[in-house]
């Protein structure tokens, strides 16, 4: 792996104007559909306004994080969003910033068109370019929500349901189609898992400082999956029932308690036969998988992102040996360097 992790160094363009004593600070990258954050302590000796300026900045206030790699190499732009809090400590001569990435334009627009006769991809790039995102997106065909009869006509998207923002109904409509939808720096992603060819880093133990392993039982076993809609322009109802009983273990005894099967129903409105059926079946798949959960503590490297495959060296892993990145949080300072923590996932049958 390429060694951006031994003696770096950060500063921050803070409403553009560039700031260097940072003290602390930490940020994350997600490759789901949430908000990546940010939080960093600035000591302001050698600012004349002891961090006044900040207070009286008109909003929205923009934070780009910039990293610099080991003996003055490679400037990257690791992290790019918009502060939410200002934190002023006068005596301390302390800043603190805290804030969220670009998603937060989305999360914080409500719904202002039914797009009508719109395919996903074409939803996902106009509300790209709203917000001066670029887009990296898949291609879709289908026009998306509720048809009448058999001319596709196509009605009010997400009629009568939850979805009031911008965010919602990109993230709605990424889990219609099996989409990877998320926000990094300023590139809105909304891709077909087959569009990206995932890295694969091989980690070493000169570079891990902590493993931990979490299996979470509850969740296996027998299981359903239900799915259910009333569509109101075809005036039914459909309902759709999967479930997966598991292969019986080899014990020598039987268990002493039984644990009843476990029941997941997603009900979502207009939604045609088709969709109730295939929904189902990935409900069905995503619970009936076994899955681990591993966070890796290891020396910060800014060269690996979500939805990257790991893998962990053998003394380390006693299942499987890769996983894929679901999020990364990392931390500066001047005491305790530059490090990551890597939470990712490995599904097995």
């Amino acid at each position: 792996m390429a060694d951006l992790s031994r003696s770096p160094r950060i500063s921050c363009i803070l409403a553009s104007k560039a700031v260097n004593n940072i003290i602390h600070a930490e940020w994350s990258v997600v490759g789901v559909s949430r908000s990546a954050t940010c939080h960093l302590t600035i000591s302001t000796i050698d600012d004349a306004t002891n961090g006044n300026w900040l207070l009286s900045t008109p909003s929205p206030v923009t934070i780009q994080i910039i990293f610099y790699a080991a003996n003055g190499g490679e400037k990257v732009c690791v992290f790019m969003g918009i502060i939410d809090q200002v934190v002023v400590q006068p005596l301390k001569r302390v800043l603190t910033v805290r804030g969220r990435d670009y998603s937060c334009l989305l999360m914080d627009t409500p719904l202002h068109s039914s797009f009508l006769n719109q395919t996903s991809s074409e939803i996902a790039s106009s509300v790209a370019e709203r917000h001066g995102l670029i887009g990296r997106i898949t291609a879709t065909t289908a026009l998306v929500g509720a048809y009448s009869g058999d001319n596709h006509n196509k009605i009010i998207l997400e009629a009568h349901s939850s979805v009031t923002t911008e965010w919602d109904i990109l993230r709605s409509l990424a889990n219609q189609e099996g989409f990877q939808f998320y926000i990094k720096k300023d590139t809105l992603i909304f891709l077909s898992p087959s569009d990206r060819t995932p890295a694969h880093h091989m980690l070493t133990e000169i570079d891990i400082q902590d493993v931990t392993i979490f299996r979470d039982v509850s969740e296996e076993g027998e299981s359903t999956a239900i799915v259910k809609s009333w569509n109101t322009w075809d005036a039914k109802k459909y309902s759709n029932e999967i479930s997966t009983t598991p292969a019986p273990q080899d014990s020598l005894e039987s268990p002493m308690v039984q644990v009843a099967p476990r029941s997941v129903i997603f009900i979502h409105p207009n939604l045609a036969n088709s969709r109730v059926i295939s929904l189902s079946q990935r409900l069905q798949a995503a619970i009936s998988t076994q899955r681990l959960t591993i966070y890796v503590s290891m020396l910060g490297n800014t060269n690996i992102d979500p939805q990257d495959m790991i893998s962990i060296p053998g003394s380390y892993s006693t299942i499987t040996q890769n996983y894929r990145i679901e999020s990364i949080r990392y931390q500066f300072s001047a005491s305790a360097g530059f490090i990551m923590r890597i939470r990712a996932s490995a599904n097995f049958s």
